[in-house]
């Protein structure tokens, strides 16, 4: 759950969103919570790279964003899509715990389609 909370708490101190559930984007672990909410941002965490080894253990864990809003173009679900790019695409520093050397975005943002309630859904994989 750390690198949750931790990628959380970046996108939260870049002021992308924040797990409260009046925020008007709210970060959640795992997947969408119930459709009540229309504008969610969720973590997903996907598996990982193998460790590098050599002088120290390296961890390179992978993670999903999936970003559901209630409108399009540039004050809606995209827009969200690209902050959250610009929060987390090539960071490196420390969160709560750990030091990250370099977060990177694994291609581009990919538009899933529309939801039951037809809003719009996009993809981003780091």
């Amino acid at each position: 759950m750390a690198l949750l909370e931790e990628i959380s708490r970046r996108l939260s101190t870049q002021a992308v969103g924040s797990t409260s559930s009046t925020a008007a984007w709210q970060i959640v672990f795992r997947g969408f919570v119930p459709s009540t909410k229309h504008q969610q941002i969720a973590i997903v965490p996907t598996g990982g790279f193998q460790q590098f080894t050599e002088r120290a253990p390296i961890e390179r864990p992978t993670f999903q964003i999936l970003v559901r809003g209630q409108s399009t173009g540039s004050t809606g679900v995209e827009a969200k899509v690209k902050g959250v790019i610009d929060a987390l695409n090539f960071f490196d520093g420390s969160l709560l715990s750990w030091p990250y050397v370099d977060i990177q975005r694994q291609g581009d943002a990919i538009y899933l389609g529309r939801d039951e309630e037809e809003r719009p859904l996009y993809s981003l994989n780091f």
